[in-house]
C-alpha cells in the first residue's frame, strides 16, 4: 500500500495522517486508525470529521463510553450534525440507555423531520420499552 510505504519512509504530514487513518478505518484496522486520528486531533482538536471517525472506531470496538466523549466534542462544534447525533444514539442503544437514545432521536427529528434512521430507531426504542 502506498500510504503505508510513505509512513514507513517518514512522511509525517497531518493530511497524510488523515488519509492513512481513513484508509485503515475502511479496512477495519480500527486500532491502527485510532493512532492516526489521535495524531490529527493533537494538531487540530476541531476536526469534526476525525472526531466522528474516532467515535465510530471506538463504538465498533465496543468502547462506547470513550466513543461518546468524541461524539460530544464533535456535537459541540456542530450541534445540528444529524450523522454524529445518530452515531451517539447508536452508542446509547448499545449501552441500553434507551431514554437518552430516544432524546437524541427526537433532537434529530427537530433538525430533519424526515430522517429515516432516527424514525426507525424511535420505533425500535418503543418496541424495546414495551418488552422491558
Amino acid at each position: 500500500m502506498i500510504l503505508e510505504s510513505a509512513y514507513k519512509a517518514g512522511i509525517k504530514h497531518e493530511e497524510f495522517f488523515e488519509q492513512y487513518g481513513k484508509a485503515l478505518f475502511y479496512q477495519k484496522k480500527l486500532d491502527k486508525a485510532l493512532l492516526f486520528f489521535e495524531k490529527i486531533l493533537q494538531k487540530d482538536a476541531t476536526n469534526k470529521s476525525v472526531l466522528n471517525l474516532m467515535g465510530i472506531s471506538l463504538k465498533d470496538l465496543g468502547r462506547f463510553d470513550e466513543a461518546l466523549k468524541y461524539y460530544n466534542l464533535a456535537i459541540k462544534l456542530d450541534p445540528n450534525d444529524t450523522k454524529i447525533l445518530y452515531n451517539k444514539c447508536v452508542c446509547f442503544m448499545k449501552l441500553k440507555q434507551f431514554d437518552k437514545a430516544k432524546k437524541i432521536c427526537e433532537t434529530i427529528l427537530k433538525i430533519d423531520s424526515t430522517h429515516q434512521k432516527a424514525l426507525e430507531k424511535l420505533k425500535e426504542i418503543e418496541k424495546l420499552s414495551k418488552k422491558g
